[in-house]
């Protein structure tokens, strides 16, 4: 699931805008669920549409399963997101309003939109696509969909040149102000030696450690996270962090880190390149956006120089597993 936001819809043709406002993008061959508390909904979470009927049922229960996770939670809002017709996935439909009651969940409504219009299966006929409202907040949908981001930048050759020759220093004491100092950088402007640095930060497991947990909280945090590291031991509510079992980070932290890591990974290879794109997988994860978080992981497994915490986020991405700050009120 994503970040939380309050959603307010006065009718079904309403929902349509307020799920692409909480995702964020405007998704393509999904099912999106809107887990309800009452007559509020505060997130959403995404899944691929099943590949055959037979599939549906399964998934289905798999995504119910997680929506009760959600602390007070009473129903659900369904809505398919397909490049064909509504028809094709009537299957996927029935097996929501079946299954919904096996775990005390309400199927609130479950919608469709396709390329020519919108509509309630269980409801009236399809409308067309210019019946929908306006966009409520169409500054907070990105360009594409939930592939947006899974891919690398074009590689600018001066800047990897001035990564390679670089002279990067790898100083424990001075990573943490490295770190909160990225959440600064223009990814497009990315000063050479900085860069190197940080590359050679993470590709030191200790480091990259540190600077996951710093991201997803504060620099006093990493401050502590490096001390515990240098001592041997790790607290186990830090340690949480790594894997989604914490407060929910400030996305905006978390964005700004993926976009520098990102341009690192574009611009290094072997084992750095590795584990810049690990750590984009894991930031991507830690963002709800298991999608772009599963390109990263691939790519990274696919380089020389992988570090094993690269297999353990491939299991978990292929799992289907999310933090568990995505089910906090």
């Amino acid at each position: 699931m994503n970040e939380m936001m309050t959603l307010r819809a006065q009718g079904k043709a309403e929902l349509f805008g307020a799920v692409t406002a909480v995702l964020g993008f405007t998704p393509t061959q999904s099912l999106v669920l809107l887990p309800f508390c009452g007559e509020r909904s505060t997130g959403a979470m995404r899944a691929d549409l099943p590949v055959s009927a037979e599939d549906a049922g399964p998934m289905v229960a798999q995504l119910l399963e997680m929506v009760c996770r959600v602390p007070g939670v009473t129903g659900f809002v369904a809505v398919v997101f397909t490049d064909g017709t509504a028809r094709e996935h009537e299957p996927l439909a029935q097996a929501l309003r079946l299954v919904a009651p096996l775990f005390d969940l309400a199927a609130i409504e479950i919608l469709y939109l396709t390329p020519t219009g919108w509509g309630d299966f269980f409801g009236a006929g399809e409308a067309p696509l210019d019946t929908l409202p306006p966009h409520p907040l169409p500054e907070s949908v990105a360009d594409g969909d939930q592939h947006a981001g899974a891919s690398l930048p074009v590689v600018d050759e001066q800047l990897r040149a001035g990564i390679r020759t670089a002279r990067a220093v790898v100083a424990d004491t001075t990573a943490c102000n490295l770190f909160e100092e990225v959440l600064g950088w223009d990814p497009a402007q990315l000063d050479p030696v900085k860069a190197a640095a940080l590359a050679a930060h993470l590709a030191k497991p200790l480091l990259r450690d540190v600077a996951l947990i710093q991201w997803a909280s504060s620099i006093e945090q990493g401050r502590d996270a490096m001390e515990m590291q240098r001592a041997g031991a790790i607290d186990a509510q830090v340690a949480a962090i790594i894997v989604g079992d914490s407060a929910r980070p400030d996305p905006a932290r978390l964005d700004s880190a993926f976009e520098v890591c990102r341009m690192v990974a574009a611009h290094t290879e072997g084992a750095q390149r590795a584990a810049a794109l690990t750590v984009c997988g894991w930031l991507s994860w830690a963002l709800g956006r298991s999608t772009r978080a599963a390109f990263f992981i691939e790519q990274a497994t696919r380089t020389v120089g992988a570090p094993t915490f690269t297999a353990t986020l491939a299991e978990i991405i292929d799992r289907g597993l999310v933090p568990a700050w995505a089910f906090a009120g």
